[in-house]
């Protein structure tokens, strides 16, 4: 489900926060120009991940639940793409996960399921592929899907199985604390999209 390339070079941080401001003015558009109704409860969109297609740059359309569209498209999720710190958390993240893409592709599994379609057809975004494109568009598409269900920072970076001891302060929850909040947080946001779908199954 994550486009990436085998050996790709993970580019400097700069560059990393540059493409992940590209990929937030490239794709709502795309998105306004796609996006319908389908039924009472279903909506055609495209998902935010980035995927290769000969060389280029792809998205999917994909038919979802469509309160879906709240954890990327639409508010509460679609104001955060436009703050600083989101594209740099995304970015940072980038080489950490790198390292293994088996396991960035396990740790990021539940939010490319929820965008998944595998017989959906593509978009062409008309710009060359680069070998990060996906885990990082997969990275901002997890961090405003999370934030968006009120995870803080400590919280996504322990559902990424991330390390993140080391950025504690003083006054920060313990790292149990922060695994036990992020547990909960996880388990009320896929009960809400379970019903999403569940209501998307009766139309």
């Amino acid at each position: 489900m994550l486009s990436w390339s085998p050996g790709f070079a993970v580019p400097d941080e700069a560059q990393l926060v540059a493409d992940a401001r590209l990929m937030v003015r490239t794709t709502p558009p795309v998105e306004r120009d796609v996006s319908r109704p389908r039924s009472p409860h279903r909506t055609i969109t495209v998902s935010p991940i980035w995927l290769e297609n000969e060389g280029e740059a792809c998205l999917k359309i994909v038919i979802i639940p469509s309160p879906v569209r709240s954890r990327f498209w639409t508010p509460p999720a679609s104001p955060l793409l436009d703050r600083d710190d989101v594209a740099r958390l995304a970015a940072h993240l980038v080489p950490i996960l790198a390292r293994s893409m088996s396991r960035a592709e396990a740790a990021l599994d539940d939010t490319l399921r929820l965008w998944w379609d595998e017989r959906a057809p593509l978009r062409r975004l008309g710009l060359p592929w680069r070998g990060h494109y996906g885990l990082l568009s997969a990275l901002l598409a997890d961090l405003v899907r999370k934030a968006s269900a009120g995870f803080d920072t400590l919280e996504w970076y322990a559902s990424l199985g991330v390390p993140f001891e080391g950025s504690l302060g003083p006054d920060d929850p313990t790292p149990e604390q922060i695994r036990a909040s992020m547990r909960e947080r996880t388990d009320a946001m896929v009960a809400e999209e379970e019903l999403w779908r569940a209501e998307a199954l009766d139309d």
